[in-house]
């Protein structure tokens, strides 16, 4: 029955409304608030990384603010959110387009921010890195663990991806539970972390489903994080690495990658440095959160002078280290850019080794970067190895298993703009979903669920 029908014959039917903020129009920028009676529950709140980037590198800007980003477009839009029904701020992971707006607009709300013990870690550096002090409390929500309010029940749902401890948000009401799937995988074999817990998602009577929709136009399944660490493996053991320099460059926030390029430097007899502002970062975070000591014996290069100073004295045993080095995108601002470019005191010779443990995001400032990047590399006589990588998003095959088994109601697109959504709507499709149950949707969408 129908919302109008059941008004019609006088019953009265609490909706549920899911408010698509952000990352519909676009990948990145992703933030969605799901609405019961009197509360608003936020999923994610993330920068749009190009605009916000763009900003950081602006010299006319001296303090980033709110007005500026949405301005720019760098954080989403909640301006028609009713902010005074929300009772919840809720991360799914640590990576800035999902959480890396909280900074910059948690302060509008009076909400608890939910989060796993990293997700807070990295949060709360982020926002002493850019002097922000946060209004609301960040509580930390362990995986599996109930978070009651008025009328639903929150849990966080383990599930594997590119940053350790990411979770899929269940928020169960009186109807049922909607969950909030954006950016997972379904991983058997993790090199580090918890799998998917796929038993505790299959007790839900899932009215909603919110979900990844980035690689479903990949008829193919995402292969485990073990195969980037073979491959990784192989390349050290097949390739003559003597006498050279290697560089390897990868996203900062994937510790079970950059535990696996430990693992081979130590093989081959090198230490590793970690170059770079985010690294430091996120390995911190992993290390406070998780309890991890294998990255003790790691030397972290933070701060300009300081890398600056220790490149140079680190250029006279070059073959002694494997230098892990921010800037796989080709970031204007990042150690490998800079490398690349002569800016730093470390110089690179025909046949030294740049890696690229990860592969392009694709939109046209990244591919536009990166290309000049390699450009520059080739020019000096680099050898290079790229897309020694795997997602972390569920390629079709995956998200076609997933919603088998969980047997939502309704399927909700997220993370990319309506031409990747179709990918994820024509899965439905297959498994026998009407057009009244799958939902485009653009930023400032508002879905009624009964």
């Amino acid at each position: 029955m129908s919302a109008c029908s059941a008004r019609m014959f006088g019953f009265f039917i609490n909706m549920i409304k899911i408010h698509t903020l952000g990352g519909y129009d676009e990948v990145g920028r992703n933030m969605t608030a799901v609405e019961v009676e009197d509360e608003i529950i936020i999923l994610d709140m993330g920068l749009h990384l190009d605009s916000y980037i763009k900003i950081q590198d602006s010299n006319q800007i001296q303090h980033v603010t709110k007005e500026t980003l949405l301005k720019s477009g760098a954080i989403p839009d909640d301006n028609n959110l009713d902010k005074s029904k929300v009772v919840a701020i809720i991360p799914s992971h640590a990576h800035l387009d999902h959480f890396g707006a909280i900074p910059y607009m948690e302060a509008a709300y009076d909400a608890p921010i939910l989060s796993t013990p990293f997700a807070k870690e990295v949060l709360t550096k982020i926002a002493n890195d850019q002097n922000i002090k946060l209004k609301n409390k960040i509580k930390t929500l362990e995986e599996n663990k109930q978070y009651k309010t008025k009328h639903t029940t929150i849990e966080l749902i383990s599930v594997t991806h590119s940053v350790i401890e990411t979770v899929i948000v269940a928020i169960t009401t009186k109807q049922g539970t909607i969950i909030y799937a954006n950016d997972f995988k379904i991983d058997v074999t993790p090199t580090f972390g918890s799998k998917t817990d796929m038993e505790q998602l299959k007790k839900f009577n899932i009215i909603a489903l919110i979900c990844d929709c980035i690689k479903a136009d990949l008829d193919e399944e995402t292969p485990s994080e073990s195969v980037a660490k073979n491959m990784l493996e192989e390349l050290f053991e097949t390739q003559d690495f003597a006498n050279k320099a290697i560089i390897i460059s990868t996203f900062s926030s994937h510790i079970a990658r950059l535990q696996s390029i430990l693992h081979c430097a130590k093989k081959i007899g090198r230490k590793t440095l970690f170059v770079g502002r985010s690294l430091a970062k996120y390995v911190e975070a992993a290390a406070c959160a998780e309890d991890i000591n294998f990255f003790a014996d790691v030397e972290m290069l933070k701060y300009g002078d300081q890398i600056k100073k220790s490149l140079k004295h680190i250029a006279e045993k070059r073959t002694e280290y494997v230098i892990v080095a921010t800037g796989h995108q080709g970031e204007p601002n990042a150690v490998l850019t800079k490398l690349a470019a002569n800016k730093l005191p470390f110089k690179l010779f025909p046949n030294d080794v740049v890696i690229f443990s990860s592969t392009v995001i694709p939109n046209e400032e990244n591919i536009k970067n990166r290309s000049q990047l390699e450009e520059q590399l080739e020019q000096k006589g680099i050898t290079v190895f790229k897309d020694i990588h795997v997602s972390g998003h569920a390629a079709r095959k995956d998200l076609k298993a997933f919603i088998s088994i969980l047997k939502p109601k309704h399927i909700i697109p997220a993370h990319g703009p309506r031409a990747m959504q179709k990918n994820l709507i024509s899965i439905g499709k297959e498994l026998g979903y009407s057009d009244e149950f799958l939902h485009y949707s653009e930023n400032g969408t508002v879905h009624e669920i009964i």
